[in-house]
């Protein structure tokens, strides 16, 4: 049973790469990429622009706002069912709840995206100088 438990877990977990830091509040996942991601997450909020920082290192932090979701998502069937705050009857049940984290963060996204699409709508769609 191991053996099946360790494939099962190895597998990638769409939800810990689509929704990082969401995906760890929930599963109580106490781990440094979540904890990243989320301070990258609120940096979207902020006026980096008006910041003066290197080229060099916005690309470098691109780059790691990529590299995170997909890490997180190659580690977090681990992560999550060997949680000590979690507790699962089995690994089919472990499953059905990242399957049910999956069709969280995509109705998030949804949202989000509906949202843009109404708030772009009521952009003004010129300016005019005068």
């Amino acid at each position: 049973m191991d053996k099946d438990l360790e494939k099962e877990l190895r597998k990638f977990n769409w939800a810990a790469c689509l929704g990082t830091w969401i995906w760890a509040i929930g599963n109580k996942v106490k781990h440094w990429t979540a904890y990243v991601s989320f301070i990258f997450f609120l940096c979207t909020f902020t006026p980096l622009g008006n910041i003066p920082m290197p080229v060099t290192l916005i690309r470098i932090l691109v780059i790691i706002s990529w590299i995170i979701p997909i890490y997180m998502g190659f580690i977090g069937n681990k992560l999550a069912y060997y949680n000590k705050d979690n507790v699962y009857e089995s690994i089919q049940d472990f499953q059905e709840q990242q399957k049910k984290w999956v069709g969280i963060i995509l109705k998030i996204y949804l949202v989000l995206f509906i949202c843009g699409i109404l708030f772009a709508g009521l952009m003004p769609s010129h300016v005019s100088v005068s």
